[in-house]
């Protein structure tokens, strides 16, 4: 028997349980109310349980009960194994985890973010299959991610038998510098009897840099560019090359002892061309996949897609970070679509956030 004053059983020392919740108040102008965000709500909310199963050997299970306002489930799920055979640069995720491309992912929890929003491109994935990861060389000075999934981010589904590979090498050769080169092979996925969409298949390869300098009594600086190269389906006219970027600068309040900040950020995606066009929603999943809003009119007809955002942000207690962003943002036409009607109804989508986010 387990009474309140005896020790815990073994299984429950090996458990543990974490999370994190965001929540806010947004408003402006066609962004926020296409969003369904305009006022209160929750964005984000997980549970978190890591579980020792053995030496080196330990289960992950994230779940999701809210993304950026929509309900979600199933995360990352993955048995982990360290210091395989013995060899500390080892380690692997067996399960759906993120594709170890870029950067920006790696803030998936709001609590991380110094923003209360993302970037327009924020590439991320999450997939079945086995990461690979561990530092080649001590301290830092160079690591590495590698991947080999199913490509399609449907949970527990693959329907070719096409694979994704993607992989990062990172190196801080100094406590203020930090650099990453991501790489990544889409293979070709969809599935012609399955998909309802004009384009049926897809096959992509893309390439990401970041650096980071970090100033510890002043603050950092973030700056990305990433290319990914789709080759679609529907015919060649309809391949396009995409470019992506973003400069981040964070700065500390004084005599706030690191706790309060300030932050600019500018992001841009787009083809750059002015008779290419592709779809860009600037949003981190819920409306990422089918592009409902807030461009959704514009079909493949967009250019690019760019904003710019101010932030300042204050830690009240280690785990609770609260955040003020105001945001910039539009999109640009390419040529043949640029229609008074299509002008007047690009509109603006400017927008306010407060937020407040917590991890335990």
């Amino acid at each position: 028997a387990w009474g309140l004053n005896a020790p815990l059983p073994d299984w429950a020392a090996r458990l543990r349980f974490g999370g994190n919740a965001a929540v806010r108040a947004m408003g402006g102008q066609r962004r926020a109310g296409l969003e369904r965000n305009n006022g209160l709500s929750v964005n984000q909310a997980g549970l978190v349980l890591d579980a020792d199963v053995a030496q080196d050997v330990s289960f992950w299970y994230d779940f999701d009960l809210v993304r950026e306002g929509a309900a979600r489930r199933n995360e990352q799920i993955y048995i982990r194994w360290d210091n395989i055979s013995g060899r500390g640069w080892l380690n692997a995720k067996l399960g759906r985890a993120f594709m170890p491309f870029g950067e920006e992912y790696l803030r998936w929890d709001a609590v991380d973010n110094w923003f209360a929003s993302p970037t327009v491109a924020f590439p991320w994935a999450q997939d079945e299959g086995v990461v690979f990861f561990g530092d080649v060389l001590p301290e830092g000075l160079l690591s590495y991610a590698a991947a080999v999934q199913n490509g399609n981010n449907t949970f527990n589904l693959d329907d070719n038998v096409n694979k994704t590979f993607s992989g990062r090498l990172s190196t801080r050769p100094a406590p203020w510098f930090y650099a990453s080169a991501s790489y990544l092979n889409l293979g070709r996925q969809g599935n012609p009897a399955a998909a309802d969409a004009a384009s049926k298949e897809v096959d992509a390869q893309g390439f990401e840099g970041n650096v980071r300098l970090t100033w510890p009594e002043r603050g950092e600086a973030w700056v990305n560019y990433g290319r990914l190269m789709v080759r679609d389906g529907g015919g060649s006219d309809r391949n396009r090359t995409i470019q992506y970027g973003a400069l981040e600068l964070k700065a500390h309040i004084p005599k706030t002892e690191q706790k309060g900040y300030v932050a600019a950020r500018y992001s841009v995606v787009g083809t750059f061309k002015t008779d290419q066009g592709y779809r860009f929603a600037g949003t981190e999943l819920a409306f990422a996949a089918n592009n409902s809003a807030p461009y959704g009119d514009f079909s493949y007809d967009q250019r690019s897609l760019w904003r710019a955002s101010l932030a300042a942000g204050r830690w009240f207690r280690p785990n609770v970070l609260g955040k003020l962003e105001y945001s910039w943002e539009d999109t640009t036409l390419i040529e043949p679509a640029k229609s008074p009607a299509a002008q007047s109804a690009r509109g603006q989508r400017n927008f306010f956030i407060a937020e407040l986010a917590v991890r335990f």
